[in-house]
């Protein structure tokens, strides 16, 4: 993840203290002709927002001439999931990167209009490092288990020689057969569990890049979630314009 630079600090200083930027800025604000837009939107462009009730939330969508971006969020473990769609109503290619989407995590609602800096600013995490992080920690997980096993013993009754030649029957302390099958099984499950989590990422992440004519992409990118926040603001990028969106959360 990158920490991000001019992009959230100044779309945030548009929002608190009307300073101008050097790009292309519009807010999301709940009202149909949306909240600030820096002074580079020509005033000509077509600009509307509204938000769609659902029974997992709200989707906001904001559009803007021939963009239409819907963002839902949702929170799942570590994350803030964003399930984005965007729509390219015009003739020619959209270009963007969820990669650099960003997100600035702050303390208080109130503390973040004072000015106040976030407790992080970062950009998006890609999908493709959800992915890799999930098979270390798979591998990490099976070692210690392997390894907890491997030094677990349990006592085992054999016939053992004497020196004048006779049995007895002792308790011969041993490796514990059983708890190295039980980690064997653990670690074939965490890999079923660890392989089909990975798939559904796979398969709903936003990966594309572009956005070809009278054509839409969707999928989820991810953020992290930062407990103590109360308050994010994510900036997304597309076609040279930065959407700007406001959540309050419950911090925990």
């Amino acid at each position: 993840m990158k920490i991000l630079g001019i992009v959230l600090v100044l779309s945030f200083a548009v929002l608190t203290a009307g300073a101008q930027t050097a790009r292309k800025v519009i807010f999301y604000n709940g009202d149909k002709n949306c909240g600030h837009k820096s002074r580079l939107i020509p005033a000509g462009d077509r600009i509307s927002c509204s938000a769609i009730h659902t029974e997992r939330g709200n989707v906001n969508v904001i559009n803007h001439n021939d963009v239409t971006l819907s963002v839902a969020f949702l929170e799942e473990d570590d994350y803030i999931l964003v399930a984005a769609k965007i729509a390219n109503t015009g003739k020619e290619p959209l270009m963007f990167d969820s990669d650099l989407w960003g997100a600035a995590h702050f303390a208080t609602k109130t503390g973040a209009y004072k000015g106040e800096r976030p407790l992080v600013a970062e950009t998006s995490i890609p999908s493709r490092d959800i992915v890799r992080g999930m098979t270390s920690g798979r591998k990490l997980d099976d070692s210690l288990d392997t390894f907890i096993a491997e030094n677990q013993k349990t006592g085992e009754i054999r016939d053992v020689r004497l020196p004048d030649g006779s049995r007895v029957k002792r308790v011969v302390v041993v490796p514990d057969k059983a708890a190295q099958e039980e980690a064997q099984r653990r670690g074939e499950i965490r890999m079923a569990s660890t392989t089909s989590e990975q798939r559904r990422i796979r398969n709903t992440a936003l990966t594309a890049k572009s956005i070809m004519p009278n054509d839409s992409v969707k999928g989820v990118v991810y953020f992290r979630r930062v407990k103590k926040a109360e308050f994010v603001v994510f900036a997304f990028e597309v076609d040279n314009t930065t959407f700007v969106f406001q959540l309050p959360r419950k911090a925990n």
